[in-house]
């Protein structure tokens, strides 16, 4: 039990880790699977334990005890339960090895590196972009060969081939709005044996003025693009320039280069092997435009903001805007 911090704690400008109760750990990751193979496997042995001790179905057919069955303890009927089990026995540990690898390519990070990624994440310059590709299907015929009866037949399929005529990237240019972090401070990262944290991000507007020039640059450059061709596939993203981004991370008190006492010595990478439930902290991580609203600009970076926006897209122009950053670990 963790106690209390002697330190004041502001929730509206501070977050620290959640523990997960019983309750909300099963609502949220309820491995039903893992689950009911474990109650099939019981019942399949509870089965087999029954037709034994009822009806001596696994004592040699020429013991004192050995008395024939009818039904579904019936000799040769009463080995399907067994089989059966360790059937899902092989789905259970299938279960187990998969949700073990998935927490094992998960990076871990001391508390002290993930504190200074999450600075380098509030401080990067964010990147709002929109890519289309333009393209358009083509009518094509193949021959084919079929064998029936012995005989080869050919026919000739109509099939129909997707062709990339154009592609092009953008971001949205914010220079003259800005933007601005309003994610929480971490606190109490240290004092957890072990945080699961997970990573999101996406941006708000300040005001309606940022809204807007988001829209209209965004429907401009579709617009540019949708004449292009028969159909227009787009995507659209953030980034964070220069700093990598996880969407989760194991976090354990020590620093990357020391090894926790818990960790597993056959295992190159530190990685925590606790089966408690794993605590949580969720970080929201939000930049939102200013200068476009009357506010004054708080980010010096917006200077090397082009220099940046260049290194990123090969396109001609980008647009990009306030960006709020969800960070839930």
């Amino acid at each position: 039990m963790v106690r209390a911090s002697a330190q004041y704690f502001d929730p509206t400008t501070q977050q620290k880790p959640c523990r997960h109760g019983l309750c909300r750990t099963l609502r949220k990751e309820f491995h039903w699977k893992c689950l009911l193979s474990t109650l099939l496997v019981h019942l399949c042995i509870s089965y087999t334990v029954w037709c034994h001790f009822s009806y001596y179905a696994y004592a040699p057919a020429n013991a004192a005890i050995f008395t024939y069955a009818h039904g579904p303890c019936a000799p040769g009927y009463n080995f399907i339960p067994i089989g059966f089990g360790l059937l899902l026995y092989l789905v259970y540990l299938t279960e187990c090895w998969h949700h073990r690898s998935k927490y094992k390519g998960i990076p871990k990070r001391g508390a002290a590196d993930v504190r200074d990624l999450v600075e380098r994440m509030r401080t990067a310059i964010p990147i709002v972009w929109w890519k289309s590709v333009c393209y358009h299907y083509l009518r094509r015929t193949r021959q084919v060969t079929r064998y029936r009866n012995g005989d080869a037949i050919t026919a000739t399929q109509v099939f129909y081939e997707r062709v990339n005529s154009h592609s092009s990237g953008n971001v949205f240019l914010y220079d003259t709005a800005g933007f601005r972090d309003i994610s929480k401070d971490l606190v109490d990262l240290e004092r957890y044996p072990l945080i699961r944290m997970r990573f999101t991000k996406g941006f708000v507007f300040a005001c309606v003025q940022a809204a807007t020039e988001f829209e209209d640059q965004r429907t401009r450059f579709f617009n540019e693009n949708e004449v292009r061709d028969d159909y227009m596939e787009v995507r659209e993203g953030l980034d964070l320039a220069d700093v990598p981004f996880f969407e989760q991370l194991i976090v354990f008190p020590q620093s990357s280069n020391v090894e926790p006492e818990y960790r597993d010595p056959n295992e190159e990478s530190p990685v925590p092997q606790r089966h408690s439930v794993l605590d949580r902290v969720r970080i929201p991580d939000e930049l939102a435009a200013e200068n476009a609203c009357g506010m004054e600009d708080s980010s010096p970076a917006l200077s090397n903001y082009k220099a940046v926006r260049d290194q990123l897209f090969e396109v001609p122009h980008k647009h990009y805007k306030k960006f709020s950053s969800h960070i839930e670990l």
